[in-house]
């Protein structure tokens, strides 16, 4: 099985920017098991954290062209956050992407490729090692893992071709933007902190049923764009509770991303944002 099959990535996470810029500065070439893996590129990502982001034009978007409902307290602080970016010299403009899908549309692509890696990877195991997960350990799998090699099983190549030209059209459509725009911000989250009452989320987001499971978090769609993200503390709510801030950059330009999570930083520091101990 390959090191990282397309939406099955593993990272790491970090305290602070230049945290994040030293793990990549290790961690960036090739791997010869990896055939999606890229060259080193040279770049200095511990350099890039300094540099200026002053004329860069960030496009703001709170919803994914209404894709997800957010919370009002959350937007606020998000939208209140992106004034660091302009007092850095950026320009932030919120805009209409132009996505096309619905969530359902997206979502079903994002889970049936979900599914079909799962039955991938448990036949992967079954001709690498000679262990048939799904038939002779079913039961010490949890449902979430069996239910999903059934469908990956059950899944027609016509099926999947036709989730495939959806994620191209979002795929697409996400890079148009950049040809405009430098970065694209979004909040993390759709709400503060759910409670922990819910394993998966709250079941709805303002009085309003939720859209799909995963419909309170906007970082999943980003799988597939092959774009490089980071997440940031926006701020706290009056409950003081955390809000996120997702930062969008073009492929191959992790730098640009680096540059504006740094600046950001810098004007909103976030190290001593701790919510009060019980």
């Amino acid at each position: 099985m390959f090191v990282t099959p397309p939406f099955y990535q593993q990272g790491a996470l970090s305290r602070s920017v230049k945290d994040a810029a030293v793990m990549l500065d290790v961690m960036t070439g090739p791997h010869l098991q990896d055939p999606f893996g890229l060259p080193d590129d040279g770049v200095d990502y511990v350099a890039a954290t300094n540099r200026s982001i002053e004329g860069l034009d960030i496009a703001y978007s709170s919803d994914l062209d209404g894709l997800f409902p957010i919370q009002q307290e959350v937007q606020a602080v998000v939208e209140d956050s992106l004034q660091a970016f302009e007092s850095l010299g950026a320009n932030v403009k919120e805009v209409d992407i132009g996505i096309e899908q619905t969530f359902d549309q997206l979502w079903d692509a994002f889970m049936d490729h979900w599914s079909v890696t799962m039955a991938g990877i448990n036949e992967g195991v079954k001709v690498q090692e000679g262990i048939d997960m799904y038939e002779d350990h079913y039961e010490e799998l949890p449902d979430s893992i069996t239910e999903k090699v059934e469908e990956g099983r059950q899944m027609s190549a016509l099926e999947l071709g036709a989730h495939q030209a959806q994620i191209t059209t979002f795929y697409e459509t996400i890079h148009q933007l950049f040809e405009e725009y430098d970065l694209l911000a979004t909040p993390t989250l759709a709400i503060e902190p759910p409670s922990t009452e819910y394993s998966s989320g709250p079941p709805e987001i303002n009085s309003e049923e939720r859209p799909g499971p995963l419909g309170w978090f906007l970082t999943w769609p980003f799988n597939f764009t092959a774009t490089p993200n980071a997440s940031l503390p926006a701020g706290l709510t009056k409950d003081n509770l955390p809000v996120g801030l997702q930062i969008v950059g073009p492929r191959y330009h992790d730098e640009r991303v680096f540059a504006a999570s740094a600046g950001f930083e810098r004007v909103n520091p976030w190290h001593y944002m701790y919510p009060p101990q019980a």
